[in-house]
């Protein structure tokens, strides 16, 4: 667990007659949970009952305790448990270095005040780009950094690597030297918790700073979150 995300505990109540049980993790404790089944032995389930809790800790253990009262062996049944992540803080992190063109290096950073959120518009920056509005900027976008990076110097770019494992590339408007990338991330929770890394790759070729006259950025790593 993630120290301050909270959780959700899934799980199946069973009960023969009238069964109760407390849920706690991490300190927190959740109300009796009740759950009135069929006639003993008969056992029948409420099923995906849940209970919230916020960890503490980098581990949280999740205990189930009877509630019922009284000394018999036909408590309540505990089936089916499951625990979900139901908050990821969102976050920007940049990484690595980029390599010098002719007014600079690229640097690629969120712009104030944005963050990577779900059901939101994310926006970062690319500045000290060509001033030249004929050389190309793009954004490279992948999942995975590149461990280690990949030097690019077999195709003119001596001194520059790609961070990245790239499977798309993002065209950018460039105006006075930068370049915006704004990207509206879709409110699915299936996102929650995914990570998106970019660099920014710039031609420059007034003057040239290396045979294939492009430059790239450092890197940035996203982590799509709902906090």
């Amino acid at each position: 667990t993630q120290t301050g995300a909270t959780y959700s505990v899934m799980f199946d109540l069973g009960a023969a007659g009238t069964q109760s049980c407390v849920v706690s993790a991490a300190g927190q404790s959740s109300p009796t949970l009740t759950h009135s089944g069929g006639q003993f032995p008969q056992v029948t389930y409420a099923r995906d009952r849940s209970w919230p809790f916020t960890a503490t800790g980098t581990t949280s253990t999740v205990r189930f305790d009877s509630a019922s009262g009284g000394t018999s062996a036909n408590g309540p049944h505990i089936d089916n448990v499951r625990v979900f992540r139901t908050s990821w803080p969102a976050a920007f992190q940049v990484f690595g270095a980029g390599c010098a063109g002719s007014v600079g290096t690229p640097v690629l950073d969120a712009l104030p005040g944005s963050r990577p959120l779900l059901g939101q518009e994310f926006n970062a920056e690319l500045t000290n780009l060509s001033l030249s509005l004929a050389d190309a900027v793009f954004l490279l976008i992948g999942l995975d950094r590149a461990t280690p990076p990949t030097p690019l110097d077999p195709i003119g770019m001596p001194g520059c690597n790609l961070l990245l494992v790239p499977i798309d590339a993002a065209p950018l408007l460039k105006f006075n030297g930068a370049a915006r990338w704004r990207a509206t991330i879709p409110n699915e929770l299936g996102l929650l918790g995914a990570t998106v890394v970019v660099q920014g790759f710039a031609f420059d070729r007034n003057p040239a700073p290396n045979a294939l006259g492009a430059t790239t950025s450092n890197g940035a790593e996203l982590l799509l979150g709902n906090t």
